[in-house]
């Protein structure tokens, strides 16, 4: 738990957004966000984003433990359909 002035300035959080959780695995970025979810109160609501998290189930058994109740949602549906570009030549 953080120290008590970073406690009592957490303590009104009510959600917080991680985007790109698959940062989790980085060994430089991945501290932030295990931090962000063992800091924050077990009242706070915790979103985690990721396009690409394959472990998803070993994360939220994680979360659960550290953090209170987790459920993972989960959908294949891409609202910006990929397109792929290609460009070759020089130029001028």
């Amino acid at each position: 738990m953080p120290q008590d002035g970073a406690a009592s300035r957490l303590a009104n959080v009510s959600a917080v957004v991680l985007d790109e959780f698959h940062y989790m695995n980085d060994p430089s970025r991945g501290t932030v966000w295990e931090e962000s979810v063992i800091s924050s109160s077990e009242n706070t609501k915790l979103v985690a984003l990721s396009a690409t998290v394959s472990n998803d189930e070993q994360l939220k058994g994680w979360m659960r433990r550290v953090h209170g109740p987790t459920e993972v949602v989960s959908s294949s549906f891409r609202p910006v359909p990929l397109k792929y570009e290609f460009a070759c030549g020089v130029l001028r």
